[in-house]
């Protein structure tokens, strides 16, 4: 008995969005399994400080607690503003030598210019 059309177009649109359902939750444990192998690979390290290495003592929390404005005014006593300079640049003097260059042996080409191009008709497609 032959099979309508439609009723095999659906059944075939259902497993495909069951196969896609799968794809979807595979490609999502595989993310999570790439990540744990790649952490567990390469595991991160703490930076440490040397004494000597630094003036500042204070332990590294201890930046993060200061007030903004008191950081701010820090950042403004530390740094000197920029100045002009005392003379402005001069242009430099290039010299020019002139080489004698040999005629082309070839004619040299001539521009071709494309044709022109004409606007395609607006066509509206109204319903």
């Amino acid at each position: 008995m032959p099979r309508n059309p439609s009723d095999a177009r659906d059944a075939a649109l259902t497993r495909m969005r069951r196969i896609n359902r799968w794809l979807v939750a595979g490609a999502v444990v595989a993310t999570g399994l790439l990540t744990d192998v790649a952490a567990q690979a390469f595991p991160g390290r703490t930076i440490t400080r040397r004494a000597d290495s630094s003036s500042d003592t204070r332990p590294p929390a201890a930046l993060t607690m200061v007030p903004k404005h008191r950081r701010l005014a820090h950042h403004r006593a530390t740094h000197t503003a920029l100045t002009p300079p005392a003379q402005a640049p001069q242009q430099a003097q290039v010299q020019t030598t002139t080489v004698a260059t040999p005629a082309p042996t070839q004619p040299t080409p001539t521009q071709v210019t494309p044709p022109p191009v004409t606007p395609a008709p607006v066509v509206s497609g109204g319903s």
